[in-house]
């Protein structure tokens, strides 16, 4: 299966207005044709309708949008995570993270995604954690903690604010996580952010081994001069 993750920067129009940036995305997805998308900072409108409806309404192949806010505004707008799947998801929980720095307030929270992709159960696991080197550690805990004791994930994907060599990605791989850029393409940089001129790597794709899912191939998407974001997209193939 294919599996892709994109940070959408809510309506920020540095890259392009939203009307803009949303063709170009519905372009490189229908290119692309992942059978799961996992979406950050999604905007929901006052209408009610959120980004990630836009963007399926417009992608057949993936009819099924899942958004969950981080936090409701009294006017009726939100932003949150989301997923765009080929097949209806069989559950989608999420919970909170800490979000206490003075520096970085804003609500995240990550998304459990069930899926039956090709006969198999597959869980997804749709980070978004801060961009501050403490609350981003905190975030990956409570994140492992949430997931211990249940049915262990296969995948996590997401803006995790956090280059390779920091204290919270190395957790994730203490904890037996495989990042799927650095397993299948360690000699290259895979930067990110931002993405007019990437510099950094933020956004993961991770497996985890035990349960026999495996990255053979993965890709960084909206690197073409078509900027979809302020971030550049991932994704990959998945052996189940």
């Amino acid at each position: 299966m294919k599996l892709m993750t994109l940070n959408l920067n809510l309506l920020a129009d540095k890259h392009g207005s939203w009307e803009v940036r949303r063709e170009r995305i519905i372009a490189t997805i229908s290119e692309i044709a992942p059978d799961i998308v996992a979406l950050q900072a999604v905007r929901r409108l006052s209408s009610g309708q959120d980004q990630a409806q836009e963007l399926a309404s417009c992608l057949p192949e993936l009819p099924f949008p899942a958004f969950i806010p981080g936090a409701n505004r009294p006017d009726g707008t939100a932003d949150g995570s989301a997923f765009l799947s080929r097949l209806p998801p069989e559950a989608v929980d999420s919970f909170q993270l800490t979000a206490e720095h003075p520096d970085d307030r804003t609500p995240r929270l990550v998304l459990v995604g069930r899926f039956r992709v090709a006969k198999s159960r597959l869980i997804i696991v749709n980070c978004h954690f801060s961009w501050i080197a403490d609350q981003a550690l905190q975030n990956v805990e409570e994140t492992l903690a949430r997931l211990d004791g249940t049915t262990p994930a296969h995948l996590m994907a997401g803006d995790m604010n956090s280059t390779p060599d920091t204290v919270a990605m190395r957790r994730l791989a203490q904890a037996g996580w495989r990042d799927a850029w650095h397993q299948l393409r360690s000699e290259e940089p895979g930067w990110t952010f931002e993405s007019d001129r990437p510099a950094i790597r933020i956004d993961y794709i991770w497996t985890n081994p035990s349960l026999g899912a495996r990255a053979n191939r993965v890709e960084t998407v909206g690197d073409s001069g078509s900027r979809l974001s302020d971030h550049l997209g991932l994704y990959a193939d998945i052996e189940l």
